[in-house]
């Protein structure tokens, strides 16, 4: 035991040399966690300067600082330029990692003149009295049964473009959206139906290719998302065309299809059609129970040990969470899919607000009511690229206010386990409270920062919004 503790004593007068800005500096040993190269960060918008984002640590999400842009500067010339190569683990007030050039070496620290660094110092200001530790619980998932002024009585599709036509699935029958790899797995003598094989999450999910399934000519060159949707207690994957978005339809504008239009050729069959409004084209909607009525599915099915079952409309209990997954310049984030209401295309044509504030795009008309429109870019202070080409609006509805928020693409329906997400740390800037939650993406361990549709908007934003939305009869028609 006097041999632990005297080897405890001498760990903790030892000190580790890093380089920042080209200069050497000392940290104690003994508060260093780990130290390895830079890993992939995710920014988090509209935070101090010296906060780089979030990093995954061991499956916690900890902030990244920038000690850069922390360190006092000293006479005798501008310091070298700084690389930002390594990070260190450091425990200050928690784990934190500190963004550094270089580690030197690891000494007594007694025969070196470098600085020492005191980190508590540099971070209390700008950090910790800013976010004090003790985080806010991570906000619950909206509840999808909630009514609102935009819901009324809608029916919520996930709608795509196959062949040429438009279809859609029920949102509450989709589990998620993904685009088709690459690499599929192909099957042996498989139906003409099948796609084949991939691997999500550990399980094998087959594949069907939703164009053979109706009889339709497949669409040489068109990007292609696989639909994800469970039949009875397995996932199987509906190989669509392009995701146009989610939409919500009115139920009086849904018809059933008449039996003469149904194939003939198989046993799938289109569930309703949605008609048109002007903007809209008419929808076919699917569902798995009609879907999956083809014989040929089924024994595909059956030969890669899914059961036959009955398909159910929807899961009953699901412990998992599905986010939409959108990008705003080079940042990519999550919403809660039940927090939205539809998305749509930005339209051409926004009706301005006066004396609005600058990130207040306008209003647009959405099945006749005036919606403010939030550009996201501005907010977000989106860095790369230089806009997306086709940008979309995503549509809430916050405390009985609706609103659209611009964004430059929406790429998939993520469904995340509730065990892999967690609470996000507290921190300064005006974005720190939006973010609420964190999951991981992809083999790097990148982040995405999951938003508080609550938090979207502010408390001024919110009066602001509410002083300058006009009446629906002022909006010019999209």
């Amino acid at each position: 035991m006097a041999g632990a503790k005297a080897r405890i004593a001498s760990e903790a007068g030892r000190k580790l040399t890093v380089v920042i800005d080209g200069r050497d500096y000392l940290l104690p040993a003994e508060k260093v966690l780990e130290v390895g190269r830079r890993p992939a960060i995710t920014r988090v918008p509209n935070s101090l300067p010296a906060l780089a984002g979030l990093m995954n640590f061991h499956g916690l999400a900890i902030p990244v600082i920038r000690l850069s842009g922390l360190v006092p500067s000293t006479k005798g010339g501008a310091p070298a330029p700084s690389r930002e190569t390594r990070v260190v683990v450091y425990d200050e007030h928690g784990a934190v990692a500190l963004l550094i050039d270089d580690v030197r070496q690891l000494t007594s620290g007694k025969a070196s003149a470098a600085q020492s660094l005191d980190v508590a110092e540099l971070l209390a200001a700008q950090f910790f009295e800013a976010a004090p530790l003790p985080h806010r619980a991570a906000s619950q998932p909206a509840d999808p049964h909630r009514e609102t002024e935009a819901d009324g009585d809608t029916r919520a599709l996930l709608s795509f473009r196959l062949s040429g036509q438009h279809f859609a699935l029920p949102l509450e029958n989709v589990a998620e959206v993904l685009k088709l790899p690459a690499e599929v797995t192909g099957l042996p003598k498989g139906a003409a139906t099948s796609v084949g094989m991939i691997v999500l999450r550990e399980d094998v999910v087959p594949l069907v290719s939703l164009a053979a399934l109706l009889g339709l000519a497949e669409a040489l060159g068109e990007t292609r998302h696989v639909v994800v949707v469970h039949f009875g207690d397995e996932r199987i994957g509906l190989v669509s065309g392009l995701l146009t978005g989610v939409v919500r339809v009115p139920e009086t504008s849904i018809d059933p299809v008449p039996a003469i239009l149904q194939r003939g050729t198989g046993d799938a069959e289109i569930d309703a059609i949605a008609r048109g409004d002007g903007r809209r084209p008419l929808i076919s909607i699917l569902t798995p129970a009609r879907l999956f009525r083809n014989r040929e599915v089924r024994a595909a099915l059956a030969g890669q040990g899914v059961r036959e079952t009955d398909m159910p409309d929807h899961r009953a209990a699901d412990p998992d969470q599905r986010f939409l997954v959108f990008a705003v310049g080079d940042d990519v984030f999550g919403l809660p899919i039940e927090s939205v209401d539809e998305i749509v295309q930005l339209p051409n044509a926004i009706s301005r607000v006066p004396n609005a504030p600058d990130f207040i795009a306008g209003v647009i008309n959405i099945r006749g009511k005036a919606v403010p429109v939030i550009d996201q870019r501005m907010r977000f202070q989106a860095a790369g690229g230089l806009g997306a080409k086709r940008p979309r609006v995503i549509v809430v509805t916050i405390d009985k206010l609706q609103a659209g928020f611009i964004v430059d693409s929406v790429s998939e329906i993520l469904m995340v386990p509730t065990s892999a997400i967690r609470p996000a740390p507290s921190l300064p800037g005006n974005g720190g409270q939006i973010f609420d939650r964190v999951t991981t993406r992809g083999d790097d361990g990148a982040m995405i920062l999951l938003v508080d549709p609550k938090e979207l908007l502010d408390r001024a934003e919110r009066d602001l919004l509410k002083r300058f939305q006009p009446t629906a009869d002022t909006a010019q028609p999209s």
